[in-house]
């Protein structure tokens, strides 16, 4: 008979079905239909088990996306100007978000481009604007430093001022307003022309803001974001090369008037800490941006040779800080643009 043994062996299963029934007096029909048993068990076991465990993935996968959404989060972009236009990405995507007071230089752009000056003046006081449904809007400001006093459009933007930019809101039209933005560059077609436009509360992806501010840093001419300048096989040699798209959208008169009040930002308004804290003493321009709740905090900022733009905040709207102090853009985007910015200039 068959006896096993540790070992190589050929097993012969006519001998393993004799040698069962001799050493367990057992009908082969009935040890068939135990084994058949055990093994119903077996996959009832299996599958208990499988379901066990997914539900213990699904508990740990949902504590691990709860951890993520709880996350603060960061985009940053930047294009060079004098280059081809390649777009250089840190962490970032195309989704969009609200993009607060980073919009109010295409609002500034517009009442140029309709004969406003940086140095027009107006009264520092509350505004209502009347929308075309007849219901009056009332912007609310961050603060009321010069309170009733006269103040130039440039102090306007260098501070970020809703009353100011609501002011010019009232001058211009939300539908050149749209219009002008999307000649930017922004692909949102889910923008709305109202009053309340001026103060940014439509939805922007970082890349298409960085594009955007391409115009001010090169006489009113956008660049469009590259991924790929050009192709080689493996020999080295060139099979296709690529250029930017490149299209001017507003006048050079116009940009002249922008970058001086761009540049008021940094000097002397809400990006004022590029000097005083990170030391940065290129020539530039740039716009901090703070969004509801302070969900979102923006800083857009360009020297001559390249515009960068940086977006932090949650996955969720309701991941936000509770205070202005902590959640604006000056607080927690600028910081990332300056050691950005500082660690370009390192490598130089």
């Amino acid at each position: 008979p068959f006896v096993p043994h540790q070992g190589t062996i050929e097993i012969n299963v006519e001998q393993v079905k004799l040698w069962i029934m001799t050493q367990q007096n057992l009908d082969f029909e009935e040890l068939k239909e135990q084994f058949s048993l055990l093994n119903e068990k077996l996959e009832k076991q299996r599958i208990i088990n499988e379901e066990m465990i997914q539900e213990s993935m699904k508990e740990k996968l949902s504590y691990i996306e709860k951890w993520y959404r709880n996350m603060i989060q960061m985009n940053i972009v930047a294009i060079p100007i004098l280059s081809i236009g390649l777009i250089v990405l840190f962490m970032a995507n195309v989704g969009r978000r609200q993009v607060g007071s980073t919009i109010k230089p295409y609002v500034y752009t517009l009442a140029m481009e309709n004969g406003f000056s940086p140095c027009d003046m107006t009264r520092h006081v509350e505004q209502t604007l009347i929308d075309e449904n007849g219901k009056p809007w009332s912007p609310r400001n961050a603060n009321n430093k010069r309170y009733g006093e006269m103040v130039t459009v440039k102090w306007g933007l260098a501070n970020s001022d809703n009353w100011i930019t609501a002011y010019l809101m009232s001058k211009l039209s939300p539908y050149q307003l749209k219009r002008l933005i999307h000649s930017f560059g922004v692909k949102n077609q889910q923008i709305d022309p109202v009053v309340s436009l001026c103060l940014g509360p439509c939805e922007i992806s970082v890349g298409e803001m960085v594009s955007a501010y391409t115009a001010f840093a090169n006489r009113g001419i956008r660049t469009a974001p590259l991924f790929v300048s050009r192709i080689e096989d493996n020999e080295g040699n060139i099979v296709a090369e690529f250029t930017p798209h490149m299209e001017e959208v507003i006048s050079e008169e116009s940009v002249y008037k922008m970058l001086i009040m761009l540049r008021a930002v940094i000097n002397e308004g809400t990006g004022g800490r590029v000097r005083r804290v990170y030391n940065i003493k290129a020539d530039m321009g740039g716009k901090t941006g703070t969004t509801n709740n302070n969900s979102d905090g923006w800083f857009m900022g360009f020297t001559p040779n390249l515009v960068s733009g940086v977006w932090v905040g949650g996955e969720e709207r309701d991941i936000h800080f509770d205070n202005m102090r902590d959640g604006q853009g000056a607080e927690m985007a600028l910081p990332i643009w300056g050691l950005y910015m500082n660690k370009g200039y390192a490598d130089k």
